[in-house]
């Protein structure tokens, strides 16, 4: 008795030239792989239900479901709202969290041993530096929220509006960079503090602040280099050129 062949023989292949050219997390690749993996057994299921050889039938499905181009740009497409619509989230809640975080850490801690008119100048210019860059950061993530969830919610078809999307991922990448140089100044005036007057601080609330505050900061730039790979496609409408009137 011949031995018909396995339907892996056409799906595997298939599904290991889409994993080898998806980009974006181990985990959202997995997920998508099992997505097309259940759907293609089921679609061969249902043909050898028919009476077609295994091996036919999954030639069949693999050929119903598309090129694998089609595909991987499809995923890719799907990867990248994913990312987008991800980071916006976390940049929202990173910069309220840090925002309550170094509020509660000084202004519960110690007294400076200066007023504010005596303050040193190196302290001024990176507490004012932090305070606008982060609050620059709230307004521009916000807006990423916006951008991205506002063609989802209200299906609208206008140009402006369905580049949100795109919007969304220029915000976050802006937001980053105001972020990071938010943080960065609230650990130099951290620095700066703790070389001028050691005993204005609560050291306990002081290290963990400026620690989460570093991690954070290795997060941003991956979170940055996850956003340039994204395609973002902002141009205008290119203009109607009039002709000379006969």
């Amino acid at each position: 008795m011949s031995v018909l062949p396995s339907r892996s023989t056409s799906i595997d292949p298939y599904l290991r030239h889409i994993a080898d050219r998806l980009p974006g997390p181990a985990s959202v690749r997995r997920r998508l792989l099992d997505e097309i993996q259940d759907h293609l057994s089921e679609e061969t299921d249902a043909l050898v239900s028919t009476g077609s050889d295994p091996a036919v039938a999954a030639d069949r499905a693999v050929a119903s479901f598309g090129s694998t181009d089609a595909i991987v740009e499809e995923f890719r497409r799907e990867l990248a709202r994913w990312s987008t619509a991800r980071s916006a989230l976390l940049l929202l809640a990173g910069t309220l969290a840090f925002t309550g975080l170094w509020i509660g850490i000084l202004a519960t801690g110690p007294n400076a041993p200066w007023t504010e008119q005596h303050e040193p100048l190196g302290l001024v210019w990176t507490d004012v530096v932090g305070t606008l860059a982060m609050v620059m950061t709230l307004i521009v993530v916000m807006l990423a929220n916006v951008f991205y969830w506002l063609p989802i919610r209200t299906r609208s078809h206008h140009p402006v509006v369905r580049k949100g999307p795109d919007l969304a991922v220029l915000a976050c990448r802006f937001g980053i960079r105001t972020l990071t140089c938010s943080l960065s100044s609230i650990v130099a005036y951290v620095l700066m503090r703790v070389y001028l007057a050691p005993r204005s601080l609560e050291w306990l609330d002081i290290g963990f602040g400026t620690t989460t505050s570093i991690i954070a900061i290795v997060a941003l730039i991956s979170m940055s280099r996850s956003l340039r790979a994204i395609p973002v496609a902002i141009r205008r409408p290119p203009r109607e050129v009039v002709g000379p009137s006969c």
